[in-house]
């Protein structure tokens, strides 16, 4: 059986490759219900199992099963380790927030950094200057597509300063017919109150709206990023189900989901699940290293929504003092935060034409 509580630091999320060869990921149509993990997958340890033919594996929820099962299951992943004591045939490597390629004569030297996600350049003196967003297999970011995850902008995530600011990932939320792309940060990178002050107040003249279009619009992203980033038009709608007014439309660089947006892109879709388009997966929030740092809250219960945060939606909720969020446990939203809380995480959203 499995021991121990589930840790999303063990969890392992197969690649497309993997996926290919066999490995399996837990589905909701297994458990029966709604859970982060049906994007992940079983992987093995090497340590032997409860019988002689058996090996232990870390379950999808990342949990240790240390009776383990036959050596033979074939839909285990593989997660190599390994332990490197030469750098000068490590490649890339960063040295006090710089990175450096290290040749095999020892010389160390600057250019292109090619990373698993995105492509870096380099001055003369390791310092990182810019970078070309692009997720694993995808080498241009207009041939992204409803559910890939790529890479824009910088922020801080680690909460080490000394290292620099980490690439922002974001979930391709929409692809419009134009080629622009609807982007939804992947983590909670901050947390703030929607609004400084307990007041009746709405998204055109909330806090955290100007936070977003000016703090952190000038903060994540360099010149020529925002450049691609277009004023997006946005439907203030009442709450759905109080009425309460959203108040006037607005045009923001960087905004929050509406309710109507977060049902559109997270509710359950049998037909997106079993042909692998769903997102229902990204509507749980996981909190940078740095949001944590900052006071944001996490769920401790032992269930799926372990880790995660509430994160701010820019609907109102049953009143102007209050503001709906996207719940702690996937597919939900709650309408009743009062909106000067300070602990909500903040997902941005953005439309950039590549």
């Amino acid at each position: 059986a499995a021991v121990g509580n589930d840790s999303p630091d063990r969890e392992c999320q197969p690649t497309a490759y993997a996926q290919e060869q066999g490995a399996s990921v837990w589905t909701e149509l297994m458990i029966g219900e709604d859970s982060l993990d049906h994007i992940n997958g079983w992987w093995w340890l090497r340590s032997p199992g409860g019988e002689e033919a058996e090996a232990s594996f870390i379950t999808p929820d990342g949990n240790i099963n240390y009776s383990g099962c036959d050596v033979s299951r074939d839909f285990n992943c593989v997660r190599p380790a390994m332990i490197i004591t030469d750098i000068s045939k490590a490649g890339w490597v960063m040295e006090n927030g710089e990175w450096y390629h290290y040749e095999a004569d020892g010389s160390k030297s600057t250019g292109t950094f090619e990373g698993g996600w995105a492509k870096y350049n380099l001055d003369n003196n390791g310092k990182l200057t810019g970078y070309s967003s692009q997720y694993v297999a995808i080498t241009d970011l207009s041939k992204a597509d409803v559910g890939n995850a790529v890479y824009f902008g910088f922020y801080e995530q680690d909460n080490n300063v000394s290292d620099g600011v980490e690439p922002i990932e974001w979930i391709v939320l929409d692809k419009y017919t134009d080629g622009s792309l609807l982007l939804l940060s992947r983590y909670g990178l901050d947390c703030k109150p929607y609004n400084d002050e307990w007041e009746e107040i709405t998204w055109e003249n909330c806090t955290i709206r100007s936070w977003l279009n000016e703090g952190f619009l000038n903060s994540a992203f360099s010149n020529s990023d925002k450049k691609c980033i277009l004023k997006t038009t946005l439907t203030n709608d009442a709450n759905p189900y109080y009425q309460t007014s959203g108040g006037k439309n607005t045009k923001d660089y960087v905004f929050l989901l509406s309710s109507a947006e977060y049902d559109k892109y997270f509710s359950y879709n049998e037909e997106a699940f079993i042909n692998g388009t769903s997102l229902d997966w990204a509507s749980s929030c996981a909190p940078t290293a740095y949001t944590i740092a900052l006071g944001v809250y996490t769920s401790t219960f032992e269930d799926f929504s372990y880790g995660n945060s509430w994160w701010w939606l820019r609907t109102p909720g049953p009143n102007l003092y209050s503001v709906s969020t996207g719940d702690i446990d996937n597919g939900s939203v709650s309408y009743t935060e009062p909106s000067s809380v300070e602990d909500i995480a903040i997902r941005p959203a953005i439309v950039i034409k590549p």
